[in-house]
């Protein structure tokens, strides 16, 4: 089967998360949602990254605001699956969850604590939080940023979903119809998994954004974080996993539909032009990425 062969199904479980224990992913999860950890106490990470019901972890906004109301720069992309990519935010600046989990807290455009000092003090003048670093950690329970970061990072792993796509690729032929099979077809026939690759399908890699009409020419990307002047314009290539629940599109949220992100990208590195009527089909086949319990 070409799909099992040149994408495959996402796996149960993100790399590296043996060692994770339920505790851990709990106490992650509490730190994830803890609004007395922005500067005001109105903001939480589960704010802009919403998973609770059929969200599908992120806030569908162009840019999402920080605590006191600041914009931020770029697009919110999804929390889900996270732990199968190893680039973090649009131009690479983290390679890992661990080193990334306390950069909101401190981003003066989301949650804009003065410092990783405020947020360990805030957190071990919360008397709650003595049991779960005592049930997470038990050789060590001490309230320190390691600590924080393991969990961090162990709750936003353990954040996988599963999709109409993966029952397809592990044996369910029949689960796909007509249009969705046609539309699977055509991004590998025309080459989309060249850049969106993988089981992830993106999420690993970089790519040149190269034409003016598909991103904010104000924003360097990749370049702002390693000064190399081949960086301008790079940044990471998208996963497309939950891409049907996800909108605004782009690095800069400025694609409002699925269709239209498609129609800008049919010019850009295709192996042939894909007609309207293609397009149509590849949001079909696009929208079996979704998790099954999500509809944002």
């Amino acid at each position: 089967m070409k799909a099992k062969n040149q994408i495959g199904g996402l796996p149960d479980q993100s790399p590296n998360s043996e060692n994770d224990t339920i505790t851990m992913i709990q106490l992650g999860n509490k730190l994830f949602r803890d609004i007395n950890l922005s500067s005001n106490q109105i903001q939480a990470c589960i704010t802009c990254h919403p998973l609770d019901g059929r969200s599908a972890g992120m806030d569908r906004q162009q840019t999402s605001r920080g605590t006191f109301g600041q914009l931020g720069r770029r697009n919110t992309p999804t929390i889900l699956n996270i732990g199968f990519s190893n680039i973090i935010f649009w131009d690479g600046r983290r390679n890992s969850l661990y080193d990334q989990a306390i950069d909101p807290f401190v981003n003066p455009l989301e949650m804009s604590l003065p410092s990783e000092s405020e947020l360990l003090q805030r957190i071990q003048n919360d008397t709650s939080y003595l049991s779960f670093f005592s049930n997470a950690f038990p050789s060590d329970p001490t309230i320190n940023l390691h600590n924080i970061r393991l969990s961090i990072s162990a709750f936003e792993k353990s954040l996988v979903s599963k999709s109409k796509y993966d029952d397809f690729v592990m044996g369910n032929l029949q689960i796909l119809n007509r249009q969705e099979l046609e539309g699977l077809n055509i991004f590998l026939d025309v080459g989309c998994n060249k850049c969106h690759s993988g089981s992830l399908l993106g999420g690993n890699t970089f790519s040149k954004l190269e034409s003016t009409s598909l991103y904010n020419s104000t924003d360097l990307g990749k370049f702002e974080v390693s000064g190399d002047p081949n960086d301008q314009y790079i940044f990471k290539v998208p996963s497309l996993r939950n891409v049907a629940l996800t909108q605004p599109y782009f690095h800069d949220g400025s694609v409002r539909t699925l269709k239209e992100s498609i129609e800008r990208m049919r010019e850009y590195k295709l192996n042939r032009y894909i007609s309207d009527s293609e397009i149509d089909l590849l949001v079909s086949f696009l929208k079996t990425l979704s998790d099954k319990t999500k509809s944002n």
